[in-house]
């Protein structure tokens, strides 16, 4: 379990850009995403929609500063527009910043895709070997 009383700013932020890059590699590989990226609160943009309320509403770490707002839900975004800004230009930010590391190791995203096309199916020690191939920048 993470102890969320020693999560600075910069790790949050680097979480909601993990939590992103999928949906971006998505885009960047087939030029379009999918409903799988979204659509559920538990897919990868639910996940980074709620912790990016989080940061606005409960840790005192987002645009809003320090505030606490207790039990808001994804859905209460709609009745409070500062908020749902202030969590949208987070997500656009996080989203860019994994577009533009995505872009600058491109192989070593194509890599693990054309090394799964051949044989379908990889463990550890094979990823581990195509991704020393291309090593990230």
């Amino acid at each position: 379990m993470i102890d969320t009383l020693a999560l600075t700013w910069e790790y949050m932020e680097h979480t909601i850009v993990r939590m992103l890059a999928g949906r971006a590699a998505e885009e960047l590989v087939h030029g379009e995403v999918t409903a799988g990226a979204g659509g559920s609160p538990t897919s990868d943009l639910g996940n980074a929609t709620e912790f990016a309320i989080r940061l606005e509403t409960i840790y005192g770490l987002g645009q809003s500063g320090l505030v606490l707002i207790p039990d808001m839900e994804p859905g209460d975004l709609t009745l409070h527009r500062d908020t749902r800004d202030a969590v949208r230009t987070t997500l656009n930010a996080a989203y860019a910043c994994a577009t533009r590391l995505l872009k600058a190791n491109r192989a070593s995203l194509d890599s693990p895709a054309a090394a799964l096309s051949k044989t379908a199916y990889l463990d550890h020690d094979e990823i581990t070997a195509v991704l020393a191939g291309t090593p990230l920048t």
